[in-house]
């Protein structure tokens, strides 16, 4: 029996990949219940304003990044004294550029935010900013830019660095929930390579890449612990972890991977399906030999 996309093998890896892609959305569900928990962005965030204004005051003494978030533009982003977790590049030269001059008033010029990036304390920031307007040849507006661009590299990083605990948090839960589940996938690979009906349920997957409500549930069986399982002898238990270890790298590479995987398959099956047959010349057909 080859079943719904012409192959055991092709079908057997489907089977295989829609338990992975369940599990991995899982761990997404749960890795975002997470970072809302400990806020994590707007933690990351804070860490990387710091990074960036670190050991660098303004002439009065007063800690540049201190006088940053006290700053109207800046303030205006918090909720209920929350630290934000997103800054436009925009509120952020600005508070910069007010901060550098804040000896002026009203409208500045070129000029005067050279002038009072002279006037800071040694730091990074000065020499940052300093740097930054030299590309500028004279020209507020680009110099903003330049500042903006240095804000937006430095989310960039950022957000690498989120992305990797995030990854180390899924990894954490991709580990629990493959055990949690007996999720092995040499027994998933198995099971379907053997139990045709258990490939049948498959019908379940929508061309669209999504599986519904019925391969969820076809799917059931192949997870979960039983009386039997814990009854295995020393080499069942060691091809289970193995099966364990394939299922956590899987899963950990995420709900996208695995649905743009299963979402290629199921466009392949249908532009693989051959196109139906002419009929040969003289032959009638239902509809010519409807009289007129």
């Amino acid at each position: 029996m080859v079943g719904l996309f012409g192959s055991t093998v092709l079908e057997a890896a489907v089977g295989a990949a829609s338990v992975y892609l369940i599990l991995a959305m899982f761990c997404s569900t749960v890795n975002e219940w997470i970072a809302h928990a400990l806020d994590a962005r707007a933690q990351n965030l804070r860490r990387a304003l710091a990074s960036l204004f670190h050991g660098q005051s303004l002439p009065a003494g007063v800690d540049f990044l201190n006088a940053f978030y006290l700053h109207p533009v800046v303030r205006g982003q918090t909720r209920s004294g929350e630290h934000f977790s997103y800054l436009p590049s925009r509120a952020f030269s600005a508070a910069v550029i007010d901060l550098a001059t804040s000896h002026m008033e009203g409208s500045v010029t070129f000029r005067d935010l050279e002038v009072g990036i002279g006037k800071l304390p040694t730091g990074p920031v000065r020499q940052v900013l300093l740097t930054l307007i030299q590309n500028a040849g004279g020209d507020l507006g680009l110099a903003q830019a330049n500042i903006e661009n240095w804000f937006n590299d430095a989310m960039e990083r950022a957000s690498g660095w989120y992305r990797r605990r995030a990854q180390v948090w899924n990894l954490v839960l991709a580990v629990l929930v493959t055990v949690a589940t007996n999720a092995d996938t040499l027994h998933l690979l198995h099971r379907f390579w053997s139990e045709p009906a258990l490939r049948a349920g498959l019908s379940g997957l929508q061309p669209s890449g999504a599986l519904g409500a019925g391969t969820l549930r076809d799917l059931a069986p192949v997870l979960g612990w039983t009386a039997d399982t814990f009854r295995a002898s020393p080499l069942d238990w060691a091809s289970r972890l193995a099966g364990w270890l394939l299922t956590i790298v899987a899963v950990s590479l995420g709900a996208p991977f695995w649905f743009d995987i299963l979402n290629r398959t199921v466009n392949l099956r249908n532009a693989a399906r051959p196109p139906v047959d002419s009929p040969a010349p003289g032959t009638l057909t239902a509809d010519s030999r409807i009289p007129k």
